[in-house]
């Protein structure tokens, strides 16, 4: 099977550290087709990292080129595009999924999918909709799903070695230090985000 052509949608830090590498090392999967980003800069800047993370994981045989965009709707029109990968900000995360959705391509979007619940309710309706009716894939990227501990404490509950739970609690401590990269996005920081890092990490729990 040939590997899907992906469009990432997001260049920030998440797309660059987190799902960058990852989808490196599965070019038997995927190839990164396209990029989207608000600025040419930022496309050209991820399109480096990417050029030298492939270059790497093929002991520098050269890349596929990769489009740049700056406009949403001409990447989501092109059929060299199979798919998206989409790493933005929660605040303007909503109308590019509800864009993604109504174009019939299939996605992976970044937690949560948006900042409140009738937003994500309504993702979710348009999806079931007209998405699943046509056969549009759509995952959310939450990681913590394959976390070992989650695992086994699932398998535990379904197979009945603990009984039925009646309530749960949990204690974690995720503290986010001044000088971390993640502290210093501008968007986390926003008053206009009004969850801050603990919607952000929150979403997790």
């Amino acid at each position: 099977m040939n590997p899907l052509r992906l469009a990432i949608i997001g260049a920030g830090i998440f797309a660059r550290d987190a799902h960058v590498p990852s989808l490196c090392n599965l070019r038997d999967r995927f190839t990164i087709a396209a990029i989207y980003s608000r600025t040419a800069a930022s496309a050209q800047a991820l399109a480096d990292v990417i050029a030298t993370a492939q270059g790497d994981a093929t002991d520098g045989a050269p890349a596929a080129p990769i489009a740049l965009y700056t406009d949403l709707t001409a990447l989501l029109e092109s059929p060299t595009i199979d798919a998206v990968d989409v790493v933005l900000p929660i605040p303007v995360m909503a109308p590019i999924l509800e864009q993604v959705l109504a174009s019939g391509k299939d996605l992976i979007s970044e937690k949560p999918l948006a900042a409140d619940v009738a937003t994500s309710r309504r993702l979710l309706a348009a999806y079931r909709d007209h998405g699943q009716e046509r056969g549009q894939v759509w995952m959310v990227g939450e990681n913590w799903r394959y976390e070992t501990a989650y695992v086994r404490a699932a398998e535990l509950v379904r197979n009945g070695t603990i009984g039925r739970p009646l309530t749960c609690h949990m204690a974690l401590y995720l503290p986010m230090v001044e000088g971390s990269k993640y502290f210093g996005t501008t968007w986390r920081r926003s008053a206009e985000f009004f969850g801050g890092t603990l919607m952000d990490g929150g979403v997790h729990h």
